[in-house]
């Protein structure tokens, strides 16, 4: 007598574990998918060692005393210029590519975003 092969019905029935995740996780999948995360950190450590070495030698060469805030200021403006360059771009061995598109939520969810921003109304084309 031959039995049918029991299966696991919890296991067929579960869905990928991105689609159990709320936005925000979703979000971060993205962000380190597309290495975002590590372009930020970078940036970020960059900054951090660039203002300190600044601080240090303001006063011996004699700088103004805007120059931290004016370097401060460079640095967030370039902290917004590469977290969208490295969010559309990625550095692959072949050169420079614009990172490829995900089908799903993420994409829904950024339209959703900036529909809401913008007040609801589509972007001029």
């Amino acid at each position: 007598m031959v039995t049918p092969k029991k299966t696991n019905a919890t296991q067929e029935n579960r869905t990928p574990i991105v689609e159990d995740q709320g936005n925000f996780s979703k979000f971060w999948l993205e962000l380190k998918r597309r290495k975002t995360i590590r372009v930020i950190t970078v940036y970020s450590a960059t900054s951090f060692i660039i203002l300190q070495v600044a601080d240090l030698i303001v006063q011996p060469l004699n700088l103004p005393s805007w120059t931290l805030t004016f370097l401060i200021i460079l640095m967030l403006i370039g902290f917004v210029f590469a977290a969208i360059l490295s969010w559309i771009y990625d550095i692959t061995p072949e050169g420079i590519r614009k990172t490829s598109l995900t089908k799903g939520v993420i994409n829904t969810i950024s339209i959703k975003y900036l529909k809401n921003q913008i007040g609801g109304k589509p972007f001029p084309c």
